[in-house]
């Protein structure tokens, strides 16, 4: 299974894309503390980065959720690809939802929640 993350262009840490870095600090900052009780700045000092760059990337916080969702969508296509080669239906059908099960699982319950 693919990650939840995928790289957008312009590498920052560890070849790592500033985009795809944003949302995977601002996911880790949101399992650990709560959606609710993470700022935008908590987010910014732990990428050691500043607001401008923050908001040149992304909206808002909000904004990390519905990327998370999207990179999740945006890995249907391959995996559904692999699918077609199952050789029935329910096995189809199963690995669809094991994919999304994982998938969601990772984002956790506090993130979920959110949408």
């Amino acid at each position: 299974m693919r990650m939840l993350l995928v790289e957008f262009g312009a590498k920052g840490e560890r070849g790592m894309d500033m985009k795809a870095q944003i949302i995977a600090k601002g996911n880790e900052l949101f399992k650990d503390k709560g959606y609710e009780k993470v700022t935008v700045n908590d987010i910014c000092e732990a990428c050691g980065i500043t607001k401008t760059t923050f908001y040149y990337h992304l909206k808002s916080k909000q904004d990390i959720l519905l990327q998370s969702y999207d990179i999740i969508v945006d890995n249907l296509t391959p995996m559904l690809r692999q699918m077609l080669h199952l050789p029935s239906c329910w096995e189809q059908i199963k690995h669809l939802f094991d994919y999304l099960i994982t998938q969601f699982i990772a984002l956790g319950p506090e993130l979920n929640s959110q949408l």
